[in-house]
């Protein structure tokens, strides 16, 4: 396999790399030659050879892997839940698509998505927790601008 320059690890040869190594063996170069040329290795030149030789491909083969969790119109379907309700918590949008996936599956593919999850701000909690505070004779100090009102405390 090639090594990535910007990275330098191992990465799959490219289409226009395989292309290359079957020319150069088909006009009769050895796979040390071809290595030297190209940047694939001999190994790899090796490879894409027998590859096209037994099935005539360029490609790989499709890799097994495990399926999505949800399928693409499910992933529409949260998008658009995600998009009509921007204060929606995850949980809650995750009881609305049934329970199939996890909350920690749904924030993922929000974040994929590019949209934008965060904790439900709790206000009325603040409100109760001043009211008992300020009954039990204790003292709130409010910032300026917090929206919070002493009204009927």
């Amino acid at each position: 396999m090639p090594i990535d320059k910007a990275t330098g690890k191992r990465r799959e040869s490219t289409i226009e790399e395989r292309v290359e190594v079957i020319a150069k063996r088909a006009a009769g170069k050895t796979f040390t030659e071809i290595a030297q040329e190209t940047g694939v290795s001999r190994a790899e030149s090796q490879r894409i050879w027998a590859n096209w030789k037994s099935k005539q491909k360029l490609f790989n083969e499709k890799r097994p892997g495990r399926p999505r969790k949800l399928t693409e119109t499910e992933r529409q379907q949260l998008k658009k839940l995600a998009e009509e309700d921007p204060d929606a918590s995850i949980a809650e949008l995750t009881r609305r698509m049934g329970g199939k996936v996890s909350r920690v599956t749904v924030q993922r593919y929000l974040r994929q998505m590019g949209l934008k999850t965060r904790r439900r701000k709790k206000p009325k909690i603040r409100r109760v927790w001043i009211r008992r505070r300020t009954k039990e004779g204790g003292s709130v100090i409010v910032p300026k601008g917090s929206g919070l009102k002493f009204e009927g405390v």
